[in-house]
Order: C-alpha cells, then sequence, then structure tokens
C-alpha cells in the first residue's frame, strides 16, 4: 500500500540527485574534471541533506525489499519451502544496501571527507 509513496519520493529522489550530480555546479579538480568527491562532502555538510538521504535510504531498503521478494512471486517460484528464505534473503539484501548507503552519509558528515 505504501509503494505507490515511496517510489514517487524514490523518483524526486534520484531527479534531485542526477540533478545535483551532473548539472548543478561543482567545483573542478586541477584536470579540468567535476568534482564529485568534494561536491559530496559539500552536499553532506549539512544535516538536512543528511537526514533527507537518510530517510530515502531506508525507503530505498523498504522498497527493495518488497520488490526482490514480489519479482520472485511475479516469476512464478513460490514454494513452501522457499518462500520464507526468499523473504528473509531480500529483507538482509535491502538492509545492507540501505545500511551501506547511510553508512557513508553518516560518515562524510562526521568526518567531512577526512580519512
Amino acid at each position: 500500500s505504501t509503494m505507490i509513496l515511496s517510489g514517487i519520493w524514490l523518483l524526486l529522489f534520484m531527479v534531485l540527485h542526477v540533478y545535483g550530480f551532473k548539472f548543478a555546479p561543482a567545483p573542478m579538480t586541477p584536470e579540468g574534471h567535476r568534482d564529485l568527491f568534494a561536491l559530496e562532502m559539500t552536499y553532506f555538510s549539512n544535516i538536512g541533506v543528511v537526514a533527507f538521504y537518510v530517510v530515502t535510504m531506508v525507503l530505498v531498503g523498504s522498497h527493495l525489499s518488497h520488490g526482490i521478494s514480489s519479482a520472485f512471486q511475479s516469476l512464478g517460484l513460490d514454494h513452501p519451502t522457499w518462500t520464507p528464505r526468499i523473504l528473509l534473503g531480500g529483507k538482509i539484501i535491502a538492509a545492507l544496501i540501505a545500511l551501506g548507503f547511510i553508512s557513508i552519509a553518516i560518515w562524510a558528515h562526521l568526518t567531512g571527507g577526512a580519512a
């Protein structure tokens, strides 16, 4: 029931993400390329951007969790033994992906990109 809402949110995020990293002004590297690392550190220095990103990645995880299990069901791969394992595996994969991206945002905010 929430897939349409999370899908709209994710579409908005993708538009903002592509605009921000492809078309918005960005610092340049000495070689004349867009410095996407510096741009990312600039974005994640703002706690509001980090909060928006974390909420979005939670939605990505939820959306992926449902999508993975639905894909198997759509392919007709429902089975009493395997379906619970597929559901669990989908949740684990979705959580790892979401937590991976969340950790990058939080790391960048807390350290400013310093190693």
